[in-house]
Order: C-alpha cells, then structure tokens, then sequence
C-alpha cells in the first residue's frame, strides 16, 4: 500500500487529495511511515526544484514521522519494512553492511536521511536570507492544499524549503536517538565535515547559506568548533578588506565559540582536533612546542587568535605603518591573497 500510495503521485496525481491520503494512511498506521519517507527521498529530492511543494510535504513527513523509530522497531513487520527500504535506496550496498541486518539498515537510512538534506541544501545555495529568527514554526496541520496552489511563489517555496531543510537538520541532529544512531555511523564531531563545510565558501560559495550551514553544524557538534575557527583564520583573516562580510561572520562565530574549550579536552576527539589545527596553522613549528601536546597546542592556538585579531585591527587603523617593523609577525597575515 505505501508503494502503490507513493507511486500515485509521481506527478500527474501530485496533488491535495493525494498527499492527503499519504499523510492519514501513516497516521493511523497502515503504512510504515520509514518506508514512505524512502520512497519519496527517493523521488521528492531529485526533484525539489522542479516540485518545491511536494519537497515541502516531504520534509514536512520527515519532521513528524522519521523519528517515531520505536514503535516500528518493535512492530511484527519491522524486518520486512527494513528490507524494503534496503532494496529502494540500495543502503547495504552503498555502506557495505553484511547479511541485510535490519538495525544496520535503520542506522544507514537515519543517516543517509540526514546527509541527504545537507547535500540539498548545499545544492541550494544562495536562497537563504540570514535572519535573527532562531525559531522554528512547524505547524500543527500540514498545509496541503495552500501548498499546491503556489505556483506563483514558486522562488519564495524554494527559500522557505532550503530554510526549513536546515532547521530540520539541526532537529535531527539535536534529537537524543538520532544524534546517537549519526555517532554510531560516523566519528562525530568530524574533521573531515569541517573541511568541506570552510573550503565550500572560499570564494564562489560566499553565500548567507554556507554560513548558516557552517554554524548549525558547530552547535549541534558535528564539527569541532576550534577546528573551524582555525580553518576560517587562515583564509578570511587576511582577505577580510575584500571580504568584509566574511570576516564579520568569522568574528561572530569567535564571539560564541572560541572560548568552548571545556566541551573539546573532554571530547573523545581532543588530540585529533588539536592536531588538525596544528597541521593548518604550523604552531608547533612556530611556537617550538615540542611531541605536539595537545595541551600546548591549544594554549597557542588561544594565544594565536588573539595576536592574530589585535595584528588586523592594528593593520586596519593604519597603526602597523607607524613602526619600523610594519607587521606583528603573525605569519599568516603575511599571505595575502591578491
């Protein structure tokens, strides 16, 4: 019934009435809510640009039914369901998970639910304002029919969705199941994520969306904070008069999170971070520290970013000219970008 309830509205049936019944057809449980939500990921993301309503009801379900795990866990079709969603999105195949085991599937298909809405609003790039509204507003009743009646705000769908992506995003990530289940499937808060979530802006991706992105992930802790305050000083720091927007973003971002060092040295991920941040920044080099101690590590990376903002405000009121030595030998503000 989910498969045929699904399939009905790609898309000459994408409209009120069928969404409709999708929705009441999960809610009172005649349908297995996680194996709707991979039928429509399947179909809905691809396609979010061209059907930005349908991606809307989409993330819509996601919100309401992608973390009811329990009670389908312990449902008699539990295997079956998990080995349907296996046979959509092909998740022992792409995450090499031996005999079909269905917790791992369920662990992969949280996970590849997750990651899919990052790479989507990646994607989406640019239709994000940055705004002071920290809340999220989801409402009690999906709005189905107003939805589908937009299409003359087609433009303005999309930028509340890529909005709404996010949002839900961070719910996920800051619920206690599934921020536990993401643990288990990759090594969080992760290096790797906090490269190419800062390498993603410079320059051509400059937009109110990285930025936003970048910091959710630091404060739902899926990327080590001082990592990414390393990776952003050793770019927008000395490139902060052509990019001055980017270097308030970076300062705002110091302002919360520079100083959240209790949370990272009882981390299981301390020495790794500390030394990523020594790889980029060369402090053991620059400061002699010797054996590469985390400890000492972090000692000069605080010391660093501190001589480092004081070097730029003494650069940018014209002060540095007024020496002999016309720098405060911070390496890094040496490597101008031109």
């Amino acid at each position: 019934l989910a498969h045929l309830l699904v399939s009905h509205i790609y898309w000459e049936n994408h409209t009120p009435l069928s969404w409709k019944l999708l929705e009441k057809a999960i809610t009172v449980s005649i349908v297995p809510p996680l194996l709707v939500l991979a039928l429509l990921s399947h179909k809905v993301v691809p396609n979010r640009k061209h059907h930005p309503a349908a991606y809307r009801l989409y993330l819509e379900l996601v919100k309401r039914h992608a973390l009811s795990l329990l009670p389908q866990i312990r449902g008699s079709g539990y295997h079956r369901t998990m080995n349907s969603i296996d046979d959509i999105l092909h998740l022992s195949e792409i995450f090499g998970l031996p005999n079909h085991e269905p917790g791992s599937i369920l662990l992969a298909f949280v996970f590849s639910i997750v990651w899919q809405l990052v790479d989507a609003s990646l994607d989406d790039e640019g239709l994000l304002e940055l705004t002071s509204n920290k809340s999220s507003n989801w409402p009690h009743d999906m709005e189905i029919d107003g939805l589908l009646k937009r299409n003359d705000n087609h433009g303005l769908l999309e930028k509340a969705n890529t909005e709404m992506a996010i949002t839900l995003i961070q719910f996920l990530l800051q619920n206690e199941v599934t921020s536990r289940i993401l643990h288990l499937a990759i090594s969080l808060p992760s290096p790797e994520l906090a490269h190419l979530l800062v390498s993603h802006i410079y320059w051509e991706n400059h937009t109110p969306l990285s930025w936003k992105l970048l910091e959710k992930a630091i404060t739902v802790s899926i990327v080590p904070p001082l990592l990414v305050l390393a990776l952003l000083s050793h770019k927008v720091v000395p490139n902060r008069k052509h990019h001055p927007a980017a270097y308030r973003l970076y300062l705002e971002l110091l302002k919360r999170h520079a100083f959240s060092l209790m949370p990272l040295i009882r981390g299981s991920g301390y020495h790794r971070t500390m030394n990523s941040i020594d790889d980029i920044l060369h402090l053991s080099e620059i400061f002699g520290l010797p054996n590469h101690e985390p400890g000492s590590i972090l000692l000069a990376f605080v010391f660093s970013i501190v001589w480092q903002l004081v070097d730029a405000s003494l650069d940018d009121e014209g002060l540095l000219e007024l020496t002999s030595n016309k720098s405060s030998n911070w390496p890094h503000d040496m490597e101008i970008e031109h």
